[in-house]
C-alpha cells in the first residue's frame, strides 16, 4: 500500500486503488471530485477480471457520479489473484489527447536533442578533417570554435587578435558591408615555428537569435606563393639574360662595326708607310718621324685585334663546342716562342716547366685555349719590368679516358688587391682607373681568360698581392685525343725579293686602298687594273684573264662575295685566284667568302709579306699551266 499511496501522489489525473473486487482502497482528490465510486458496472468487472491475468495496462469504462462513462485504464499492482491491488487511472475528455500530444512533443524534443547530439559529433569530425583553417568568432572577436587544421597553422587562438594584430579583423572584414563577404584577403603570419605563413582568408556571416557570428576560412596558400615567387625570380632572370644577351649582341655588332671601320683606313696607312720604307728615307728627322708613324700605327692595330678577340669569342661561345685535336705541351711552348721578343724588349726571364703527360694529345677547343695561354702569358710579361715569370704545365691521366690540365703563370710584377678582382674580370676594365696606367691595353685579357675558362668547364684561380707579383692558374679536364696537333700558331712567309710579272686586277670601292695597294703590286713588277666596284670588277673580268684578283668583299652596287659567284658561274678559262679582302676578321665571312669561289681571304690591314705570298703562290700555279695569251 505505501506504493500505491505514493503512486495516487504523484498523479495529475483522477486515481484510485482498487481491490481485486472492485473496492476502492484509496483515491487522490482529482478522483473524488470527478468520478466518486459508482463505477462498477458489468463492463468494468469484466475489465478488472482481465487485469487479474496481465500485468499491462486494461481499458475499461468508468461511470461518473453524473451517469456519464469515461474511459479509464487498470494497471495491475502488488499481490496475486484476490489479494491483489489495482490502479486505476480515469482519462477525462480530451486528458489522452493533451497526453499524447506531450509525450509526442517529448519524444520528439529528446529526438531533436539526439539528433543535434549527432550533429554536433558530425560537425566536429567534419570541422577538424577540413584541411582550410576554420575560425568562429562573435562581433567582440572572441573565438567560439575552430578546428585542428588552424591551430596548426597559427597554434592556439582565444581571440582575432592574436589573428590580426592591432584589431585588423575589424578593418578587414567587420566594418566592411556585405559585398565584401566571400572575398578572399590575402594576409602574411608568422607561425609558431618562426616560419612565413601566406594564407588567403574569406569571411562569411551567420545569424542567430542572440548575436551575428564570422566564420573565417584560412587557405594556406605558402606554396603557391613561394611557386609564384620562383617563377617571377625565373621570369626576371631570364629578362636580365636576354637583356645581357642583347646587350652583347649590341656590343660585339658595335666592334665588329669598328673594327671594320678602323681597319680600312690602317690598311691604307700601313700600306702606305711599308711604300715609303722600301722607297728609303734619307732624312734622318723623316727617318725619325716615319719610325713614330709606324709604332703608332701597329700600336692602333694591335689595339683593334685585341678589342676584336671579344667579338670572336663571343661567336665561338654562341656557337657549338669545337672538338680539335691538340697537344697542349706544344701550343704553349709556341706562344712563349711568339712572347720572347716581348720579354727581352721588358728584360723579363721566362721559365717553362712542363710535367707528367708532355707529348698527349687532348679533344678540345683549341682556340679558346690559345686564348687562355696567349693572354695569360701575355699579361703577365706587360705587368712585369726586369723581373720574372714563370709557366707551368702538368698533365694527368684521369678516369673515363680523361686528362687533367693544370696550366699557370706566375710573374714577379706590380700585382694587384685581389679585392679588385671582380672588376678586372670584367671587359674594358684595365688595373687603374684613373689617369696612370702602367701599360696599354683595352682591358679585355683577363676578360677573355674568364669567359674562354667558363667555356670549357674548368676553373679559375687568382692570386696577388701588389708590388709583389700575380699568380693565374686554370685547371681544365679534356678527353685524350688522336691524330695531328692542331695548328694555332700561324706561319708568315718571307721575302724573296723576287719580281712577279703577273697581271692582278684590284677592286675596292677605297680609292686610297685601291691606289695603295697598286703601288705595291707595280713595285713588285705586276701589271695592275683597279675597280671600284663589284660590278666594274665583273666587267673587266670578262674582256680579259687575270692571274690573280684582289677582291674587297664590301662594296656597293654589287659586293665582292657575290661578284666572285657571278664569276665562277661564267668562268671559261683556267680558273683565276680570287683573294678576298676584308676588315671583317669573323670566322662567318671567311667561311661565305670560301663557299662563293674565293681561293683566299686575307684581313686589313695585311702586310708586304703576306701580299707577297700570294704573289708567289700565284706564279708558281702559272708555272704549271700553259701560258693563255691575253
Amino acid at each position: 500500500m505505501r506504493i500505491a499511496s505514493a503512486i495516487l501522489e504523484a498523479e495529475l489525473s483522477p486515481a484510485a486503488i482498487l481491490t481485486a473486487d472492485g473496492n476502492v482502497q484509496a483515491c487522490n482528490a482529482a478522483f473524488r471530485s470527478h468520478v466518486g465510486f459508482e463505477f462498477l458496472s458489468d463492463q468494468f468487472r469484466r475489465s478488472l477480471r482481465i487485469s487479474l491475468g496481465t500485468n499491462g495496462p486494461v481499458p475499461c469504462g468508468v461511470r461518473k457520479h453524473d451517469g456519464v462513462v469515461v474511459r479509464g485504464k487498470l494497471f495491475g499492482l502488488e499481490g496475486y489473484g484476490q489479494n491483489r491491488i489495482f490502479l486505476l487511472r480515469v482519462l477525462l475528455a480530451g486528458a489522452e489527447q493533451k497526453f499524447q500530444h506531450l509525450t509526442e512533443r517529448i519524444n520528439q524534443r529528446n529526438a531533436d536533442l539526439s539528433q543535434k547530439s549527432r550533429d554536433e559529433s558530425m560537425f566536429g569530425h567534419i570541422l577538424n578533417a577540413t584541411v582550410e583553417g576554420i575560425l568562429v568568432a562573435d562581433s567582440a572577436g572572441r573565438v567560439i570554435e575552430s578546428n585542428v587544421a588552424l591551430a596548426n597553422m597559427l597554434g592556439p587562438i582565444d581571440h582575432l587578435d592574436q589573428v590580426f594584430p592591432q584589431r585588423g579583423w575589424q578593418k578587414h572584414f567587420l566594418l566592411q558591408d556585405a559585398k565584401a563577404d566571400g572575398k578572399p584577403i590575402p594576409i602574411k603570419f608568422r607561425k609558431p615555428s618562426d616560419e612565413d605563413l601566406f594564407a588567403e582568408i574569406t569571411m562569411g556571416k551567420a545569424k542567430t537569435i542572440d548575436e551575428t557570428l564570422f566564420v573565417f576560412v584560412f587557405h594556406d596558400v605558402t606554396d603557391r606563393i613561394k611557386l609564384e615567387t620562383a617563377n617571377a625570380a625565373a621570369d626576371e632572370a631570364d629578362r636580365q639574360m636576354k637583356i645581357a644577351q642583347l646587350r652583347d649582341e649590341a656590343k660585339s655588332r658595335f666592334l665588329s662595326v669598328i673594327s671594320h671601320e678602323l681597319r680600312t683606313p690602317l690598311h691604307g696607312i700601313i700600306s702606305a708607310l711599308d711604300l715609303i720604307e722600301q722607297h728609303g728615307i734619307q732624312d734622318p728627322d723623316l727617318q725619325e718621324l716615319f719610325q713614330i708613324a709606324a709604332k703608332s700605327s701597329e700600336a692602333a692595330l694591335t689595339q683593334v685585334n685585341r678589342i676584336l678577340e671579344i667579338t670572336r669569342l663571343e661567336a665561338r661561345i654562341g656557337s657549338d663546342l669545337v672538338s680539335d685535336s691538340f697537344n697542349p705541351a706544344n701550343l704553349v711552348r709556341n706562344v712563349i716562342k711568339q712572347q720572347q721578343a716581348f720579354a727581352t724588349k721588358n728584360s723579363n726571364a721566362v721559365s717553362m716547366v712542363f710535367s707528367g703527360l708532355k707529348e698527349i694529345h687532348v679533344t678540345g677547343d683549341a682556340y679558346l685555349f690559345l686564348q687562355i695561354v696567349q693572354n695569360l702569358v701575355s699579361n703577365a710579361l706587360k705587368f712585369t719590368k726586369k723581373g720574372s715569370v714563370d709557366v707551368a704545365l702538368q698533365i694527368a691521366a684521369a678516369h673515363h679516358n680523361k686528362c687533367d690540365i693544370d696550366f699557370s703563370v706566375s710573374d714577379s710584377g706590380v700585382g694587384f688587391d685581389v679585392s679588385q678582382t671582380d672588376r678586372l674580370l670584367r671587359e674594358f676594365e684595365t688595373g687603374n682607373d684613373r689617369y696612370s696606367r702602367i701599360e696599354d691595353g683595352a682591358g679585355i685579357g683577363l676578360a677573355l681568360v674568364r669567359r674562354a675558362v667558363a667555356r670549357m668547364s674548368g676553373t679559375l684561380l687568382i692570386d696577388s698581392t701588389p708590388g709583389k707579383g700575380s699568380s693565374f692558374r686554370v685547371k681544365l679536364t679534356l678527353e685524350r685525343g688522336e691524330g695531328p696537333t692542331q695548328d694555332v700558331v700561324a706561319v708568315v712567309p718571307t721575302s724573296d725579293s723576287s719580281s712577279y710579272k703577273l697581271d692582278v686586277l684590284v677592286a675596292d670601292d677605297t680609292a686610297i686602298n685601291r691606289d695603295v695597294l697598286q703601288r705595291l703590286l707595280e713595285r713588285f713588277g705586276c701589271r695592275t687594273w683597279t675597280a671600284e666596284n663589284g660590278q666594274t670588277a665583273l666587267d673587266l673580268l670578262a674582256d680579259r684573264v687575270f692571274n690573280i684578283v684582289f677582291m674587297d668583299v664590301s662594296m656597293p652596287e654589287v659586293d665582292g662575295i657575290e661578284a666572285t659567284r657571278r664569276f665562277r658561274l661564267t668562268e671559261q678559262h683556267s680558273r683565276t685566284t680570287i683573294i678576298g679582302v676584308t676588315a671583317h676578321s669573323d670566322p662567318e665571312t671567311r667561311m661565305l667568302c670560301l663557299q662563293a669561289g674565293m681561293d683566299d681571304v686575307v684581313v686589313k690591314p695585311f702586310r708586304t709579306a703576306a701580299l707577297e705570298a700570294h704573289l708567289k703562290r700565284s706564279r708558281d700555279k702559272d708555272a704549271t699551266q700553259t701560258t693563255k695569251p691575253h
